[in-house]
């Protein structure tokens, strides 16, 4: 008997491959300050990212707070199949970008805390918490003139 090419196979075996290969927990994120090197006077804004291999995981909240000791606290709450013990999950990869303004801060060196809190517990994933340290430089004084300076460019 001759066998067929049967292209239905090949997208099958293709998306199949796709899910095996696709990661299937949460990935690291990415922190970042904006701008990266702010002076006193611009307003700072931390902003992070990250990916989800599956739609298991839905964002419901974040909180922004400035904690004394020049401490930035960024927390990104995350919950997991909506709290039940297990769920069909669609094999999907999620993005997310969450922003925090802290607005203009004074010259100083500053570490953002940023965590990713994991609250159900039935979640694969683990609370993932990271630092970034970061300076807030003062502005460069402009060079005052003199009235002296000033009448020899008009003589």
């Amino acid at each position: 008997m001759k066998r067929r090419f049967r292209p239905w196979m090949c997208v099958l075996g293709g998306v199949l491959l796709g899910i095996w290969a696709r990661p299937a927990l949460a990935e690291p994120y990415a922190l970042n300050v904006v701008p990266s090197q702010p002076v006193v006077g611009d307003s700072v804004r931390t902003v992070a990212n990250g990916v989800f291999g599956m739609m298991c995981w839905t964002l419901t909240g974040q909180t922004c707070a400035i904690v004394p000791g020049d401490t930035l606290s960024f927390t990104v709450d995350v919950d997991y199949c909506e709290g039940l013990p297990g769920c069909t999950c669609v094999l999907l990869v999620v993005y997310y970008e969450r922003v925090c303004n802290f607005g203009p801060l004074p010259a100083g060196t500053y570490t953002v805390k940023f965590t990713e809190r994991h609250s159900s517990p039935y979640d694969t994933e683990p609370t993932t918490t990271s630092l970034l340290t970061f300076t807030v430089t003062g502005a460069t004084p402009a060079r005052q003139p003199s009235w002296g300076r000033i009448r020899v460019l008009y003589r």
